[in-house]
């Protein structure tokens, strides 16, 4: 199970993960340096019951972590 820093519940950690594996398959990077940018990244949130994050498939969220914010400039 990956630990993330910040609160998550059961919904909260299966969307985050799914946003750990989109980085992994974007980037090709490993399972540590995944999770490192999701924690980076959302340090100050929280994934407990609604959030606005949910919003956005989790591919969207891998982008802009590793991307940046305007990624789609570039596609």
């Amino acid at each position: 199970m990956r630990k993330y820093s910040f609160k998550v519940d059961y919904e909260g950690r299966d969307y985050c993960d799914m946003v750990v594996d989109a980085i992994k398959t974007l980037t090709n990077c490993s399972e540590e340096e995944a999770l490192s940018l999701v924690n980076n990244y959302w340090n100050d949130e929280e994934f407990v019951g609604d959030t606005l994050n949910y919003h956005e498939v989790p591919k969207h969220w891998a982008k802009i972590i590793c991307y940046g914010d305007f990624y789609w400039k570039n596609e």
